[in-house]
């Protein structure tokens, strides 16, 4: 049977994730959030039948 990890071990795996998630450049986030919005409005949009009352 396997020792379950000390939680100190967990706590520094969780550390490690954020410090890597923390240390994106805001630059390439933005950079991101640009391409998605371009994608965004290439899509073509879908726009509901006008009912005739």
């Amino acid at each position: 049977m396997k020792k379950e990890e000390n939680p100190s071990s967990e706590f520094n795996k969780f550390k490690e994730f954020v410090r890597k998630v923390v240390s994106v450049p805001k630059s390439e986030i933005d950079s991101i959030k640009e391409e998605e919005l371009k994608e965004k409005k290439k899509a073509p949009k879908k726009r509901p039948a006008k009912s005739k009352t």
